[in-house]
């Protein structure tokens, strides 16, 4: 509904490994729908990870509509290696938890959603992320409305990135992941 009465907003499809027909017919009814940019799923609410088998029609599916998913890390080298086409962006991958994944340093299409919600240097140090996978995968993200977007706007304030990064990571990349926000 709010997508409908403001045309600045988009959305994800949500989706539910455990509902694996309704999550289907939900990407079939809402992927042509320009508004709808990608799809969402927070699988550690099931006690699983993104490579679960639960997910495979859903990521299949995903994979063919070309929408990218928002995912938490649980899983997604597994998945992303098996999914080469889909773009899976994860979320809150902070530089302590890249160390922990040192593999999706790897992966090309795994972009990194930043969004934290606490300040611990390992959280914050967002200069060791683009290090480490490069500033093209790197996506601005607040988690909001649940967080104030100036903590998020806060990690990069004191970085040295250049103009030209701020715009990858701000725009650039966002635009590369969520082709739908031309249309």
């Amino acid at each position: 509904e709010i997508i409908k009465r403001d045309k600045r907003m988009y959305g994800y499809i949500v989706v539910d490994p455990i509902r694996i027909e309704a999550s289907l017919a939900e990407l079939e009814k809402y992927s042509d729908n320009p508004s709808f940019i990608g799809i969402k799923t927070i699988q550690d609410y099931y006690n699983i990870g993104i490579d679960d088998i639960r997910y495979e029609p859903i990521l299949y599916a995903a994979e063919m509509k070309r929408l990218p998913i928002l995912c938490h890390r649980a899983g997604i080298i597994k998945a992303a290696k098996k999914f080469t086409k889909l773009k899976f962006i994860t979320a809150h991958l902070s530089w302590e938890r890249l160390q922990e994944l040192a593999e999706l340093r790897e992966l090309p299409n795994v972009m990194l959603d930043v969004s934290g919600s606490y300040a611990h240097r390992g959280e914050t140090n967002i200069v060791e992320v683009i290090k480490h996978v490069g500033i093209d995968r790197v996506l601005f993200s607040a988690d909001g409305p649940l967080i104030s977007p100036y903590w998020a706007i806060g990690k990069f304030i004191d970085t040295e990135l250049t103009e030209e990064d701020r715009d990858k990571i701000y725009y650039q990349n966002v635009l590369k992941v969520f082709p739908n926000l031309l249309k």
